[in-house]
């Protein structure tokens, strides 16, 4: 995967007087070997390098405040809700960082030197495999070849930071994006194989930590959203995502002080605070031993005198057919009406007295099952 951070944006004035406005670019090449079509290149692998590639730069004495990713729209990489749930945990995660922007881009006219950056490696990697000079297997020797010829050869062949210090007329060629730095990584999901990265004195060294991947809910609406920033706010019902129509990077919208003049544009934001998965699943068993529990109410309220099953309201009824089940009681629409599709219409109380007659059910039948679904509650 390859990332290409932009850095120090700047106006630099040319040996003709004009200025031009220059932004460094560090491109970063992250290799990692897919256990299965899958994993290759998914959320887990990107977020793992995005937050290596924040840390490196707080290490170095950056104080990052604001981070603002742009991509396609990859739903296996990008745009999914383990990915938006990371980007809400950001802020949250590294104590300078106020916001975290993930923008994702329309489907045409979003070319940029990104689409270039990883030709560099291929050429080479070709290169080695041409001559023969070389066996590239997997994603650790193209790592190790990458990060060779990183420290061997500039990015593009020029040093643009000591041509800018000379005046060097070479200075037209700079594009808007130049790129100063580049880095080679290896992501990985085994921990062991870390380790001995690490113990080897390998540099840039990520491990994914896939085990621990935090899923969650989907973010309902995502779909046909542009823009996510994680506010850095975290609530009782989780962190806060806000989401938008279209991005925007007008200057007003740099700043965050000012109104944004294409607000009709971009959308009315909204916002969705999420948990892991595990508190949906546990408020969903809850909410299911709850029903369960007022299901055995209802039926052992009128289990005294089960019959006949006429004499109680529908609304019992229906519990006590969901108490012992389908593979017990079916009930069918018996009059044969249907809507407009032709499909059955739902069951009246008559369906159910006749299902109930039909399964012939006892009142030990029915305590037994009131008994083993109050064991499983207990057990769960």
């Amino acid at each position: 995967q390859i990332f290409y951070i932009f850095t120090n944006p700047r106006y630099i004035v040319l040996p003709t007087g004009e200025t031009k406005r220059i932004v460094d670019c560090d491109v970063w090449h992250i290799f990692g070997d897919s256990g299965d079509k899958n994993t290759k290149n998914d959320h887990v692998f990107h977020n793992a390098s995005l937050r290596y590639i924040i840390q490196f730069y707080i290490n170095k004495g950056v104080d990052i405040e604001y981070v603002r990713v742009w991509t396609d729209n990859c739903t296996g990489q990008y745009k999914c809700r383990q990915n938006f749930y990371n980007l809400s945990h950001i802020p949250l995660t590294f104590d300078s960082v106020k916001q975290a922007e993930h923008c994702f881009a329309q489907v045409y006219s979003f070319k940029g030197p990104w689409d270039a950056a990883g030709r560099m490696v291929k050429w080479y990697i070709r290169k080695l495999e041409r001559t023969e000079k070389e066996r590239v297997k997997d994603a650790f020797a193209c790592y190790l070849h990458a990060e060779e010829y990183f420290k061997n050869n500039l990015p593009g062949g020029k040093d643009w930071h000591e041509m800018e210090r000379e005046m060097d007329p070479g200075m037209e060629d700079m594009t808007v994006f130049s790129a100063v730095n580049r880095y080679a990584g290896i992501a990985t999901d085994d921990s062991e194989l870390y380790e001995q990265y690490i113990n080897e004195g390998h540099e840039h060294v990520i491990n994914t930590h896939r085990s621990e991947a935090i899923d969650t809910e989907p973010y309902n609406g995502s779909h046909n959203k542009h823009y996510f920033k994680g506010t850095g706010v975290e609530t009782a019902e989780g962190a806060e995502l806000l989401m938008q129509s279209k991005p925007c990077r007008c200057n007003p919208c740099r700043s965050l002080e000012e109104e944004c003049p294409f607000g009709h544009i971009k959308g009315d934001a909204e916002t969705i605070h999420r948990q892991p998965l595990q508190y949906y699943l546990d408020e969903r068993r809850q909410a299911q031993e709850e029903m369960r529990n007022n299901m055995i109410q209802h039926v052992e309220a009128i289990l005294p005198n089960l019959f006949p099953f006429g004499a109680h309201n529908d609304k019992n009824l229906r519990a006590l057919v969901r108490l012992m089940g389908k593979d017990r009681v079916e009930v069918v629409r018996q009059d044969g009406l249907t809507n407009d599709n032709g499909k059955p219409l739902a069951p009246v109380k008559t369906d159910r007295v006749a299902a109930l007659q039909a399964a012939m059910i006892t009142v030990e039948e029915v305590q037994n099952r009131i008994n083993e679904l109050r064991a499983n509650n207990n057990n769960n």
